[in-house]
């Protein structure tokens, strides 16, 4: 028996791909941006997701683990949260590396407890993804009516004279 060849161009595809793929998902990339990355084209990545199972898993985690941080963050934002603002003062250098002081030269000065009210376009969003039928911007309202409608069919609209 011969031995046979593939058919097609080999994938560009490398198993260190599936780290940057990770990376880009966490950072909100699609599927589009992820074909840009690489350089090939969105049913390539499709198909990576097929032929190879850990490109696919690297992928979703990405996906899933920012999915939930916007998740949690959006939830936050709907139903109102504290944070804690820290002030810092001294004398620090200023590191021209980094485009800033070095915060551990500095001195906390002042830790305020701040209270971030609840946003209301993002609570109206909520409540339009949840609870459609309730919230849908367009309420579906039925009308049902009779109509009797009789015409006459005599006479001179139909051109007698």
């Amino acid at each position: 028996m011969e031995n046979q060849k593939q058919k097609g161009v080999p994938t560009k595809y490398k198993p260190e791909y599936n780290q940057i793929a990770r990376q880009c998902c966490l950072l909100g990339a699609t599927d589009d941006d992820l074909a840009k990355q690489f350089e090939v084209s969105q049913k390539t990545i499709n198909n990576w997701k097929k032929q190879f199972p850990d490109f696919l898993q690297s992928v979703k985690e990405g996906k899933l683990i920012a999915d939930v941080k916007v998740a949690e963050a959006f939830y936050k934002r709907c139903v109102g949260f504290e944070h804690h603002e820290v002030t810092r003062e001294g004398e620090a250098p200023y590191d021209s590396l980094t485009g800033g002081y070095d915060k551990k030269m500095l001195k906390v000065t002042k830790i305020v407890t701040k209270y971030i009210p609840p946003d209301a376009a993002a609570c109206l969003n909520w409540l339009k993804n949840r609870q459609p039928e309730h919230w849908r911007d367009k309420q579906h309202v039925e009308l049902a009516a009779e109509i009797d409608l009789t015409m006459n069919l005599d006479g001179p609209e139909l051109g007698e004279n």
